[in-house]
């Protein structure tokens, strides 16, 4: 009985850490950006998976599921972002 119990709860500890939703998921949680401009982020750093839909999509978003995720930056007083 005992090890019924480990086994389950070892279950729904690694079913909760396995679904956890991005830092980013919600509007109010953007990560900034600025200092990538004009560079790359390191390959994965930032993934949209268990990310949730948020309310008021706009009219022309057509994601499956609709979920996304939120990043902000401020762009420079002059020069050309690339």
């Amino acid at each position: 009985m005992k090890l019924y119990l480990i086994l389950f709860l070892s279950f729904m500890i690694v079913i909760n850490f396995g679904y956890t939703q991005p830092v980013n998921d919600n509007l109010s949680n953007s990560i900034d950006i600025t200092s990538l401009i004009n560079s790359c982020s390191a390959d994965a750093d930032y993934t949209n998976i268990n990310s949730t839909s948020d309310q008021d999509n706009g009219s022309c978003w057509d994601t499956i599921g609709g979920s996304n995720v939120w990043f902000n930056f401020t762009a420079p007083a002059s020069g050309e972002i690339k």
